[in-house]
């Protein structure tokens, strides 16, 4: 490949890139066959609260204090505590939208992302939200087949749980 005029390869070539970012988020896509980072190294920088690694995806989430750090700040940390990361070049992708501001969604995303993370801690992250609504639908699915199959009650319910299934996995893909 060339390099640019500036000196740097072309985006397709970076190690990572900012996949997202809102305010305290910050998620970062790895390129393919790049090696996992080390969790519990990015817990050490200052105003990071949180990471989460997903294998499948090579996708890095990064929950810092915002008051503490701003996004360039944390790129620069992360420039100093992972030179090989080339942060302070990352490429941009979208951006997420901001959730809801008003106090019911605030109420409602708080304690599910709540719910979502205790799940996920007590699942050794074999599990969340988007894997355990649509099981829950095939079982209720299954359960009421076996009750009542004469009714095609069952059969709504399977297909809600496909659609969970699929949506949440689409979403999962596009992080």
């Amino acid at each position: 490949m060339q390099e640019d005029e500036v000196g740097r390869m072309p985006e397709e070539n970076a190690i990572i890139r900012i996949a997202s970012h809102s305010p305290g988020r910050l998620r970062l896509r790895f390129a393919e066959g790049t090696p996992p980072p080390d969790l519990d190294q990015i817990l050490q920088i200052p105003a990071v609260t949180e990471v989460a690694y997903r294998k499948l995806t090579g996708s890095l989430l990064i929950q810092y204090d915002e008051t503490l750090c701003s996004q360039q700040n944390l790129l620069a940390l992360l420039s100093t505590y992972f030179p090989a990361f080339g942060a302070n070049e990352m490429p941009e992708g979208l951006y997420e939208d901001d959730l809801p501001k008003n106090f019911l969604s605030s109420v409602m995303y708080h304690y599910s992302a709540l719910t979502n993370q205790t799940v996920h801690q007590a699942t050794g992250g074999a599990a969340d939200l988007t894997s355990l609504f649509p099981i829950a639908f095939f079982a209720w699915a299954a359960i009421d087949l076996a009750m009542r199959p004469s009714l095609p009650r069952w059969f709504e319910l399977y297909r809600e749980g496909s659609y969970l299934w699929h949506f949440y996995q689409n979403a999962t893909y596009r992080e």
